[in-house]
């Protein structure tokens, strides 16, 4: 094992500090560092700051296009070869971002056939939109260029099982899903109801799964932000329309993505 003289490590530690140094001055001024290109790779091109890759409805459209893909099993599994990861090494321009559960059986790159810098996704069990999700949003479609915004459910949710069950007696899941999922739970009971019966549990569940993506979807609707950039304010793109909010629900046994009609989806098929 090599033995390090007090000078030689007091310079490699100099030097680490201020290499953390300048790579923090670099991000902090908005600037991205090229990966080195290797011998006959393309070169890592970073994209323009804040440009945007696809309008909202072309979005969408290429979104359930995916989907398509996926439930038929023709995926193409595209932008996902070494000239990818190269491409998105230096910079990312998502199409959408995605609101979903962090199930294992829904991971949004393969759902909606995508590729590397395709989406940007927030995955949180019951696909709660907590601060850091909200925060995580903005930054996807103020300074990232997401005109796309889904806010995605799905079947047989345990969380919003969790909850239901919590609803006035807080089971092993602890108290956290039953708080944050709350409000879907109980409109559900009010709107759809009343659920009372130990055999009304999973219409009770299945009711709150969709009351939740829609709480979701308005919230995001008349969030109001003050995050700036080269973009327009979030509720600035939202008044205008040049963001599209909308609820999906997947459907476990089949693979489809249904969006649902309390969302402003487009009229017609988007696909």
């Amino acid at each position: 094992m090599a033995q390090f003289t007090r000078r030689e490590m007091v310079k490699a530690a100099g030097s680490a500090a201020g290499a953390l140094l300048f790579m923090r001055g670099l991000l902090r001024g908005g600037t991205a560092l090229a990966a080195p290109s290797r011998p006959g790779s393309p070169e890592c091109v970073p994209p323009s700051p804040c440009s945007i890759r696809l309008p909202a409805k072309q979005g969408l459209k290429e979104l359930i296009r995916g989907n398509k893909r996926f439930i038929k099993g023709q995926l193409t599994h595209q932008r996902q070869d070494p000239s990818r990861i190269l491409e998105v090494s230096c910079g990312q321009r998502p199409f959408a971002a995605i609101l979903s559960c962090s199930d294992s059986r829904i991971p949004p790159e393969i759902v909606f056939d995508q590729g590397l810098g395709d989406l940007f996704v927030v995955r949180l069990a019951g696909n709660i939109l907590d601060d850091a999700a909200v925060a995580s949003l903005i930054f996807g479609v103020t300074h990232l260029g997401a005109r796309v915004l889904m806010v995605l459910g799905h079947d047989s949710c345990g969380a919003l099982g969790a909850a239901v069950d919590g609803h006035e007696d807080v089971g092993d899941e602890g108290p956290y899903f039953p708080a944050a999922l709350g409000p879907a739970v109980a409109d559900a009971n009010s709107d759809f109801g009343p659920f009372m019966l130990p055999q009304d549990r999973s219409q009770w569940i299945d009711r709150a799964i969709d009351e939740n993506v829609y709480l979701a979807v308005e919230a995001l609707k008349n969030l109001k932000s003050d995050a700036l950039g080269c973009n327009p304010a979030f509720q600035d793109l939202v008044s205008s329309g040049e963001l599209m909010i909308v609820g999906a629900r997947y459907k476990l046994n089949t693979g489809e993505v249904v969006l649902l009609k309390h969302s402003d989806e487009p009229d017609g098929d988007p696909a």
